[in-house]
């Protein structure tokens, strides 16, 4: 299930290069298909652009209505799509972090983020955070919310505040304070660059656990200094995968300043993007073979 979109039309084709069936639709209000419509009921990979908890499960019933069930539930999607949710498996390798939900993004103010500026003045040796909503930063608007230091409690309050504004209508559930952990820093010809890593699972039906069908750069510049994560890392974020239970995710890993590393965040396979120069073709032949004996599978069962 790929949205009527130029930008997915390479995903589009990749699918159906390795033998899937490829149903595109437009989403709106409610999802139409825009290509042949199943002719019986099957099961779905989802690949297209984020949504929020609620979009995505009225995604799911509309499809649902015209025989496609998506692998990915409503509730899978919000437990790895909202960053506090998928915390819990990602805790032993990833920077600290607390967050607060905004009921109204319109009245927000610095009293709300006591708590957290509170819980953050307790950790020793954090100097900044990174601030954030459930989802994204606002890198684009307000960069200077990438490295907010923890010395000043109003300051901190002041960013949750701020975080809200430049988020706008893009707002995701609530804001979250996550401690920046120094990375190791390789020179390019574009500046310092960090070393990081996009892993891809799947769940395979009947399986006990996950499947990590691909593991690829995701740094914005590629050399050849840059090594994979070691692979007791990659295990560890296999089970990490599986603890969250989710039948398509991402694990983002970074190679922090002391050569440890550690967990960026979590993502729903469906909506994760291809990381920089990633071959799309290979990620959707390895989907493939992954999923190759399951109920997703199949010449003409799954789309």
């Amino acid at each position: 299930m790929i949205p009527e979109d130029r930008v997915l039309d390479d995903e589009a084709d990749a699918a159906r290069a390795c033998g899937l069936q490829v149903v595109r639709f437009v989403f709106f209000d409610h999802a139409e298909l825009t290509s042949d419509a199943p002719s019986r009921p099957c099961a779905g990979i989802f690949r297209g652009f984020m949504l929020s908890g609620s979009r995505y499960r009225t995604l799911f019933t509309d499809l649902q209505k015209l025989g496609i069930t998506l692998m990915t539930t409503p509730e899978q999607y919000e437990r790895v799509h909202y960053y506090p949710n998928a915390y819990h498996a990602l805790a032993d390798m990833s920077p600290r972090a607390c967050w607060v939900q905004v009921e109204s993004a319109t009245d927000v103010s610095p009293a709300l983020f006591g708590a957290c500026v509170d819980t953050i003045q307790s950790w020793e040796t954090c100097s900044h955070v990174v601030v954030k909503d459930y989802v994204k930063s606002a890198k684009h608007k307000r960069p200077d919310l990438l490295r907010v230091a923890t010395d000043s409690a109003s300051t901190l309050a002041r960013a949750g505040c701020d975080l809200v504004e430049a988020r706008g209508l893009a707002f995701n559930v609530g804001v979250v304070f996550k401690e920046v952990v120094p990375m190791r820093r390789f020179p390019t010809a574009t500046g310092d660059c960090g070393n990081e890593w996009r892993l891809w699972f799947v769940r395979q039906a009947g399986a006990p656990g996950m499947s990590c069908v691909a593991c690829v750069p995701n740094s914005v510049v590629k050399l050849p200094s840059m090594a994979p994560p070691p692979k007791n890392i990659v295990q560890h974020a296999l089970g990490a995968a599986t603890q969250l239970g989710s039948a398509f995710l991402t694990i983002d890993l970074a190679e922090g300043a002391r050569g440890k590393w550690f967990c960026l965040e979590a993502g729903d396979g469906g909506v994760s993007g291809p990381a920089p120069h990633q071959d799309v073709a290979k990620l959707w032949a390895s989907l493939r073979r992954a999923l190759q004996q399951s109920d997703v599978a199949g010449d003409d069962s799954h789309k």
